[in-house]
């Protein structure tokens, strides 16, 4: 389970936690925490039990999933299988409405050909699509009743 989303908001920044409170705070496995800890957690020193200030445990997590974010930037659209912000195939992009404000703007990844996708709303369709060249899905009427 690797790629877990580890919630901080139930971490106290005016609290200490030894390795078994701050790993079921987290949920996870007290040898996650203590390979945390090898790998740049500072604990207070010369304690034992191990004991981690709330507030550096908190930065620690916060900036370990900050480093592993990769914002899209304009004419980008990122790719789940490459795992990288790419710019589609042939520049061009579709425009697919989901309700009056929202929709994805679609196109193909240029290394791997999976779909790529994109939410935006059309007032910042502009700002999303950047050079690309958009077009719009004609919307198909649904049939209500049968």
């Amino acid at each position: 389970m690797g790629n877990r989303r580890i919630d901080t908001r139930h971490i106290r920044s005016n609290l200490t936690y030894t390795v078994a409170e701050a790993a079921a705070i987290t949920s996870v496995h007290r040898n996650t925490v203590r390979n945390w800890l090898k790998n740049g957690l500072s604990a207070i020193d010369g304690r034992l039990p191990t004991l981690i200030k709330g507030a550096t445990f908190k930065g620690f997590l916060d900036a370990r999933r900050a480093k592993r974010k990769r914002p899209c930037g304009p004419g980008r659209l990122y790719c789940l299988k490459c795992r990288a912000p790419k710019i589609p195939a042939f520049g061009e992009v579709e425009f697919e409405a989901d309700t009056p404000k929202l929709g994805w703007l679609i196109g193909l990844c240029p290394d791997c050909g999976n779909l790529i996708r994109r939410r935006t709303s059309r007032l910042k369709l502009r700002d999303a699509a950047g050079n690309l060249i958009v077009r719009f899905r004609c919307e198909t009427e649904r049939l209500d009743e049968t």
